[in-house]
């Protein structure tokens, strides 16, 4: 039996699918900052002495992010990938990515 309860298919249609696709959005982003965090040589900025001192990006007066808050992110951002690399979740999600068409995203 299908389900076409009007409340049951807007939620898969309001919550389900695009959550579903900002996830894999998102992980795409997560592998991108991991990548450059660990090629680019950034990590002595942040790390060692530097962890209790502000960067000077574009939000510094409004809200200073130190050292040990990047560091901090850059765990959760490891902790995140582990969830989301795992296969099992990604069999989760890719039904709900996939487009009309056929198509997974992103």
């Amino acid at each position: 039996m299908p389900i076409d309860n009007p409340q049951a298919t807007g939620f898969v249609d309001h919550y389900a699918r695009p959550i579903a696709r900002q996830l894999g959005l998102l992980k795409v982003a997560l592998d991108d900052a991991a990548d450059e965090w660990a090629t680019s040589g950034v990590q002595p900025f942040f790390t060692g002495a530097n962890l209790s001192e502000v960067s000077q990006d574009q939000n510094v007066l409004g809200h200073p992010v130190t050292g040990q808050d990047v560091v901090n992110w850059a765990l959760l951002v490891t902790a995140l990938r582990t969830v989301l690399d795992d296969p099992a979740n990604a069999t989760k999600l890719e039904a709900l990515q996939r487009l009309m068409v056929g198509r997974i995203l992103p």
